[in-house]
């Protein structure tokens, strides 16, 4: 019996990401923290240059979004990798994601209109990619973290499924 989501019922999608898929949001936000960390760094450094007096205060700034960015980045993704789950049942792709704000997405077969899949360098790094849902006005899922094999299944499925492909 699946487990269901307490407001309306709905059942929670069976697959959950590749668990790789957290050590990358790590890096991704740590990444992410070092670059913005410089750039107000930049800045700061700029202010005092023609500040006397609160130059030490400002030095916090930095300090404060360094350990608020790498505590996000260690924290969040395991977080993340728990409410993100998704399924192909036999009336689309269902998608839940989120966590402050939930969605839950169901793109019908019929709606379908491209099924693509992307990865970036670190992405590969990992041996992960995303797939990409998206419908005739426009709109979609994607479903980040997955590992090549599965992306290359899914993709199968989802094509042969909506008839945007012949599923080989």
């Amino acid at each position: 019996m699946k487990d269901t989501i307490d407001s309306g019922h709905m059942p929670v999608p069976a697959h959950r990401l590749d668990q790789r898929v957290t050590q990358l949001w790590m890096v991704q936000g740590l990444i992410g923290t070092v670059i913005a960390v410089v750039i107000v760094l930049a800045i700061v450094g700029g202010v005092v240059a023609s500040a006397d007096g609160i130059w030490r205060l400002l030095f916090l700034i930095p300090g404060g979004l360094l350990v608020a960015g790498v505590l996000g980045s260690i924290l969040l993704p395991p977080i993340l990798y728990r409410l993100y789950r998704w399924e192909v049942t036999d009336l689309g792709l269902f998608v839940r994601e989120g966590w402050l704000f939930r969605t839950w997405t169901i793109v019908p077969h019929s709606r379908i209109q491209t099924v693509d899949t992307s990865s970036g360098p670190l992405q590969r790094s990992f041996g992960l990619a995303t797939v990409e849902v998206r419908t005739a006005a426009g709109e979609g899922v994607a479903i980040p973290g997955l590992s090549e094999e599965l992306v290359a299944q899914l993709t199968k499925e989802l094509a042969a499924r909506s008839g945007t492909g012949d599923g080989a």
